[in-house]
C-alpha cells in the first residue's frame, strides 16, 4: 500500500494545482474533481493498480476543495488551518476546571483536530463519517452558542 500512497498523495497536490491554474482560480465545480487532465502521478497510479484510483476524490479533502472550489477552497483550507492551530494551542493548556463550558470547548477542539487526517492525509470526499460527525458537532456548538449567547471560538 505504501507504493500506492505516495503517488496518490502527489496526485492530489498536482491535481489541485492543475485544476486551479486551468480554471484561473475558479475551480472545476462541485463534485467535478478528476475531470481535468491526468498528470504523471495519475498515469503512475493507473499503471500500478490497473485502474484510475483516486481520480475523482483527489486523495485528500484539501486537494478536492481546491480542485473543485478554486480560491474559495483555498480560503476554506486556510480557515481550517487557523482553527486547527487554535485548537492545538487550546488543547495544550486545557483548563482543569470541570465545568460544562470547558468540556464543550475541549470537545470542539478535538472535533476540529479529528478531521485533520481527512483534510491533509487521506480522505474520500465530503461525506466521510468523521466530517459528518464534525458537522453535527458544529451544529450542536452553534445551537449552544445561540442559546447561551456565547462563542467557543
Amino acid at each position: 500500500y505504501a507504493c500506492l500512497f505516495l503517488p496518490a498523495h502527489c496526485w492530489g497536490f498536482l491535481s489541485a494545482r492543475r485544476a486551479f491554474s486551468e480554471t484561473y482560480g475558479l475551480g472545476l465545480g462541485f463534485q467535478m474533481a478528476g475531470t481535468n487532465s491526468l498528470g504523471p502521478y495519475g498515469i503512475r497510479i493507473a499503471a500500478l493498480s490497473g485502474m484510475n484510483l483516486n481520480r475523482f476524490d483527489g486523495g485528500f479533502l484539501a486537494s478536492k476543495l481546491v480542485s473543485e472550489l478554486g480560491i474559495f477552497g483555498v480560503i476554506a483550507v486556510l480557515f481550517y488551518i487557523k482553527k486547527a492551530m487554535m485548537s492545538i494551542s487550546f488543547l495544550r493548556k486545557v483548563p482543569n476546571d470541570d465545568t460544562e463550558d470547558s468540556r464543550v470547548r475541549v470537545m470542539w477542539a478535538c472535533a476540529v483536530m479529528s478531521i485533520y487526517v481527512d483534510v491533509f492525509i487521506r480522505g474520500f470526499g465530503y461525506f466521510s463519517p468523521t466530517l459528518i460527525l464534525f458537522l453535527s458537532l458544529y451544529m450542536m456548538k452553534k445551537s449552544r452558542d445561540s442559546d447561551r449567547g456565547k462563542s467557543y471560538r
